[in-house]
């Protein structure tokens, strides 16, 4: 036999020995999570750098979808969809109307790629500021209108504020005067019946 053979014949029993007598590591054996354990750790991540809800959909298709959304709401001023689109046709409804308060060219340009119609983009440019000049922000509300049969979605009603900052002030002063009467009159009734009262049992 030559040299060479028995030097690789030697080598590759070697490394059979080698490999045979290797002796497991206990350190390194990886320990199987919980089911669902995983997917809740990963959902508790914080996720950076996601600003904006993707709705299924592709970039372009989504930017069309939202296009056409914005403009029946600053055209009709109010629309029914889901809470995940409202809240994003929110944001970009209100951005135009900002725009549209301070009209110079570059929030010109930047309302005419957005909005689609011309008559809309002049109701964006003179109506809605006169109507939202004391208010800073907060143009539309959201109205949820519960799930959608079928798919089970949230459905909610997206519109534009009518009221005045004073109106929405009054109302909510009128509110809170309700909710603290009722709740006086909560207390008022809670203290003049006792549990051994039959009234107690129906209020």
């Amino acid at each position: 036999t030559s040299p060479f053979f028995f030097s690789f014949s030697h080598q590759h029993q070697t490394q059979a020995t080698r490999s045979n007598n290797t002796v497991p590591n206990p350190t390194n054996k990886t320990t199987k999570q919980p089911r669902g354990q995983k997917e809740e750790e990963e959902r508790k991540m914080v996720s950076h750098m996601i600003g904006f809800r993707k709705l299924g959909r592709a970039t372009a298709h989504r930017l069309a979808m939202l296009r056409t959304m914005t403009t029946q709401l600053l055209e009709h001023e109010k629309i029914v969809t889901t809470v995940e689109k409202a809240k994003e046709v929110r944001r970009q409804a209100d951005k135009m109307i900002t725009c549209g308060k301070k009209p110079h060219n570059l929030n010109k340009v930047e309302i005419r790629s957005w909005v689609r119609t011309n008559d809309v983009v002049k109701k964006v440019l003179t109506t809605l500021p006169e109507r939202y000049a004391d208010r800073e922000g907060g143009y539309t509300r959201i109205k949820r209108l519960g799930t959608r049969l079928g798919d089970g979605a949230s459905m909610c009603s997206l519109e534009l504020v009518q009221e005045t900052v004073a109106e929405s002030r009054k109302n909510k002063e009128f509110k809170m005067l309700l909710k603290k009467e009722r709740n006086f009159l909560k207390d008022q009734f809670l203290t003049v019946h006792t549990p051994n009262d039959p009234k107690f049992l129906y209020r």
